[in-house]
């Protein structure tokens, strides 16, 4: 079959079977529109993303063997540029478009579904559903605080901010206590804390004989530092009982009267001690070890008469601190025509 064929025509073909490319710039991005071919044929080319070139022409498809001229005269099929492009495959090719794959013909032209990717959790990358950017994927540390980041490592929201004596490590705000920050007060010894407050290893043992004077880990108001100092518990004692009444053996209630103890230790650990209360004067000896007091003391109650009461006292007692003593306070005697009774006292004392 013959044609009949203008001069512009053959002009146009020549120009084709040169090209392989559109020209120009300023397209839509990833526009897609049909390019004629070196040596015949037609493909597609894609415009860049930004918009500002179109990408190599991809030859894969196939023009009519006759098509209209501008001024209605036929003529034999060539690639050009204002040519309609007939597709052969209509499954050439995998591709994306708006978050889902599809089908797309050898002419570049988008045909049959075959998945909506699951977003955002998915996305369309080359004609495959793959893993997007999942929010909240994983808490990390930026600074010192916890944040949200999602399934591509971008940083999302904050979780928390790590606050005094903790650090971020991991996805958690964490303890981080520095060691021997301190020294305290604790069990008549020397401490370490560290900066939580947290009590380590004894920094100094005091003696069985001292005590811990200075700051406890508890007092807020306190800049005394913390130092073993040997007990000196000479001078008068304040006594007290809890209760300071009770059944004496069934013969009537006895009272404890507040009572001061005239307290002194010689050397070697040697003591001795005086009462006078209600008429009555007490002579004690006996010892200290440690913190630790020994008192024997002996009066006889009514001398002389019909009713006289001979009383023996041991005062055992444990100095808390410096002013400070609690322990027992006994008392043994025998009734007249009765027998024996002992009472034995809870005492504090207290340093004047």
């Amino acid at each position: 079959m013959k044609y009949r064929v203008s001069s512009s025509i053959l002009g146009l073909v020549a120009l084709v079977i040169s090209g392989c490319t559109l020209g120009g710039v300023d397209c839509e991005p990833d526009e897609t529109r049909v390019c004629a071919c070196a040596g015949g044929g037609a493909g597609t080319a894609t415009c860049s993303s930004k918009g500002t070139s179109w990408g190599d022409c991809i030859c894969h498809g196939v023009l009519p063997d006759v098509v209209e001229s501008g001024d209605g005269t036929e003529v034999d099929g060539g690639p050009t540029g204002d040519v309609p492009c007939e597709p052969s495959d209509p499954q050439f090719e995998r591709g994306c478009h708006e978050g889902a794959v599809f089908w797309f013909d050898d002419c570049g032209q988008k045909g049959d579904l075959i998945e909506a990717c699951k977003l955002p959790e998915e996305a369309c990358e080359e004609g495959l559903c793959v893993a997007g950017c999942v929010p909240m994927d994983h808490k990390g540390c930026e600074g010192n605080a916890v944040w949200w980041y999602d399934s591509c490592n971008n940083k999302g929201t904050l979780v928390e901010s790590c606050g005094e004596n903790t650090i971020c490590s991991g996805d958690e705000c964490v303890i981080s206590c520095t060691p021997h920050a301190e020294q305290f007060c604790l069990k008549d010894s020397i401490y370490w804390y560290d900066s939580c407050g947290n009590a380590e290893t004894p920094a100094e043992l005091c003696d069985a004989d001292e005590f811990c004077i200075g700051c406890t880990v508890d007092d807020e108001d306190c800049d005394q530092a913390a130092s073993c100092v040997k007990g000196f518990f000479n001078g008068d004692w304040e006594l007290k009982a809890n209760p300071d009444t009770k059944d004496a053996c069934g013969l009537g209630n006895a009272t404890y009267f507040e009572q001061t103890l005239q307290l002194q230790i010689g050397d070697g650990g040697t003591a001795t001690g005086k009462i006078e209360v209600a008429g009555f004067v007490v002579e004690y000896t006996g010892s200290l070890d440690g913190k630790h007091l020994v008192l024997e003391g002996s009066y006889i109650q009514d001398p002389g008469s019909p009713t006289e009461m001979p009383h023996d006292e041991t005062i055992d007692v444990e100095f808390d601190s410096l002013s400070t003593l609690d322990g027992l306070h006994i008392d043994s005697f025998a009734f007249p025509l009765v027998g024996p009774c002992t009472l034995y006292w809870d005492v504090t004392g207290t340093k004047k």
